[in-house]
């Protein structure tokens, strides 16, 4: 299109300027023709002032000729006058067709002058108009292509500035990936905040790892479904595998299952990785080399087996099951990364959790002897110590579970000298887990010690944490020590846990013998009520609900949930024993109530086989304390002392 404007302009540039050089011509043509005939003219006009100037030096010749001869004077004097008027007449004549015809050229001249000065004007008019189109045609193109020159330039200047905008957000890419690789979180989320509100899939990930850093999962789990949501198909594996560690985190973990094996289809899609075989069962391990996409499906793979963990609750057939399916994660997990001492862990803390402390135990040793430098693997060996003390606990073998606890102790102490070595924050959940050691080790100081200074030093401290602080009080005999921290529990606690509740109650129990006018039995009854209301299923409440309403002589209420009790405990299809418990309490704590003495005597004689439990019950009481002499009555005192013959 360009092309064809310039050449029809080329063409009526060309047409005016071959138009122009003809009037020229025309113009130069006719000035030399009317030039020559202004020459020719001259030249005749000079002939004639010659010939007259002929003539008239012939006349005076004969003048002067006459002269001399004075006959032929006037004769020839005539003759010659008529000669000359002749010749001045043909002169004249000839100055006037000269004159005449000047004028005619002359006007010839005007006329034609006119006429092509009027053309050369409407010409020049003309062109003026042609170079005024021409100039606005001109302006016009140099304006679009201006125009369009600016347009370019902007579009190279937006081409730049995206060239170095991507340019950038590579480089804060690889900076920010840098970054969370080093867990330094507070330097990516500066990053990241640059991005916020641009729509960027990649930072709004980073961000989601900087708040699961925060411990805020819900926040990191909106960002991640977001962009998931949003950015389908730039969707990455590690999109899907933090979003199912962020429901890890809150417990969902169907979800959390879920998402963490679409990253690892996701994964193996892009690396040709073959996929979890959860019918493996042993720890096969390849000698091949743990390339990326190895290590991520490793770790995949891991997190896997810790959700299967998390789901078991409970004694349950089906644990079992669910058992294998996380060894064989795990298992999978270390195929892809043999040298990961950690995925080793998990397998201990599997056995654990199944009750295989002795596998667990020795599982753990084996990996700190591999690798003695990771202080959290003390952390794993110390609880599977604990678990293993309270299994032998249960059993009667103290002296075991003694020896357990101290190997616990010692595994924490190593602990933190390893933490003290690499100059590494102290965490006071150790601190706890030592106290709760302490405790079940009935070292009361100890405990009181260690869970005081998880507390002070933990802004964060969590509400177990005051209960279990709570029951080292207890446990040491200082009872509004324990009632201060079971009270703090059962504010902060979001549930309102029935068992905080419970022993804040117990504390009252043991403040109120001692005469305590602080509180009250009213106050001490709404308590065990509550926790009755929010579980009602432990027996134990009702038990001490009754002990507590007998001893404020609210004998209606004591004999509703004695009632109660005594259902529940048939719903269940449990044998009397466990209500004849409640009996010899109620009976330690009011000693005078006749109605007690008489569901005694109506159980015993209904129940006749419940005597090896009342006798395993009555030895406890007594060895908590329970002195013959509170017992009233001689037929209940008479009857126990047969029991233990």
């Amino acid at each position: 299109m360009t092309g064809k404007l310039k050449e029809g302009k080329n063409v009526c540039i060309l047409s005016s300027l071959i138009t122009d050089k003809l009037s020229f011509v025309f113009i130069l043509l006719v000035s030399m023709i009317l030039f020559l005939f202004l020459c020719w003219q001259c030249y005749i006009g000079a002939k004639t002032t010659e010939h007259m100037s002929t003539i008239e030096s012939r006349l005076l010749e004969e003048l002067v000729d006459n002269v001399e001869d004075s006959s032929k004077t006037d004769k020839n004097l005539l003759y010659c006058k008529e000669s000359l008027h002749a010749e001045l007449r043909l002169i004249k004549a000839r100055f006037e067709d000269f004159s005449s015809s000047i004028t005619l050229i002359l006007s010839v001249v005007t006329i034609v002058f006119v006429i092509f000065s009027f053309l050369g004007l409407m010409k020049i008019q003309d062109e003026l108009k042609h170079l005024e189109k021409d100039k606005e045609e001109f302006e016009r193109k140099m304006e679009d292509k201006l125009k369009g020159m600016d347009d370019e330039r902007e579009r190279h200047k937006r081409e730049m500035s995206d060239n170095l905008q991507e340019m950038q957000e590579i480089q804060d890419k690889t900076r920010v990936e840098s970054l969370l690789s080093q867990f330094r979180y507070k330097e990516a989320d500066m990053i990241c905040r640059r991005y916020e509100g641009m729509g960027h899939p990649y930072f709004i990930y980073a961000s989601a790892r900087v708040e699961m850093d925060r411990e805020n999962y819900k926040g990191a789990r909106e960002r991640l479904e977001n962009v998931i949501h949003l950015f389908y198909k730039d969707v990455q594996n590690e999109y899907y595998y933090y979003l199912g560690e962020t429901y890890f985190y809150l417990e969902e973990f169907e979800l959390a299952g879920r998402y963490v094996l679409k990253a690892m289809e996701v994964l193996q899609s892009k690396s040709s990785l073959p996929g979890l075989d959860s019918s493996k069962k042993d720890l096969r391990i390849i000698d091949e080399t743990c390339t990326s996409s190895q290590y991520t499906l490793s770790r995949y793979s891991c997190l896997l087996g810790r959700i299967y963990l998390s789901t078991i609750q409970g004694d349950s057939p089906e644990n079992n099951n669910t058992f294998e399916k996380a060894l064989s994660a795990f298992a999978e997990a270390l195929r892809w990364d043999k040298r990961n001492t950690d995925i080793l862990m998990w397998i201990a803390i599997t056995y654990r959790k199944r009750g295989e402390y002795s596998r667990s135990i020795e599982l753990l040793e084996n990996i700190i002897a591999i690798n003695s430098e990771m202080w959290y693997y003390y952390h794993e060996l110390a609880v599977s110590y604990y678990r293993k003390g309270l299994s032998h606990k249960g059993t009667g073998d103290i002296s075991l579970s003694h020896e357990c606890y101290r190997q616990a102790e010692d595994s924490y102490c190593i602990l933190f000298d390893k933490m003290r070595v690499y100059h590494l924050a102290d965490d006071y959940g150790y601190h706890y887990h030592l106290g709760v050691i302490y405790i079940e080790w009935e070292k009361y100081p100890e405990a009181i010690r260690e869970l005081n200074y998880s507390i002070e030093n933990n802004d964060n401290a969590k509400v177990y944490y005051f209960y279990d602080l709570g029951r080292a009080y207890y446990g040491a005999g200082q009872y509004e020590s324990s009632s201060e921290y079971f009270k703090l529990a059962c504010e902060k606690s979001e549930e309102k846990e029935s068992l905080y509740l419970f022993y804040l109650a117990l504390s009252y129990v043991y403040q109120l013998e001692k005469g305590n006018d602080a509180i009250s039995w009213g106050e001490t009854a709404r308590l065990l009520e509550k926790a009755i209301f929010i579980d009602g299923y432990k027996e134990f409440y009702y038990t001490h609900l009754v002990v507590v309403y007998l001893a404020s002589d609210r004998m209606a209420k004591a004999g509703e949930y004695m009632e109660r009790y005594n259902r529940l405990t048939e719903r269940k299809d449990r044998n009397h024993y466990r209500f004849l418990q409640l009996l010899l309490n109620v009976l330690y704590y009011s000693p005078d109530i006749k109605e007690c003495r008489e569901c005694f005597v109506r159980s015993n004689e209904n129940n006749q086989n419940s005597m090896n439990g009342l006798v395993n019950f009555a030895r406890h009481s007594l060895q908590a304390g329970l002195k013959s002499g509170s017992l009233h009555g001689d037929e209940l005192k008479n009857r126990i002392l047969e029991l233990f013959a």
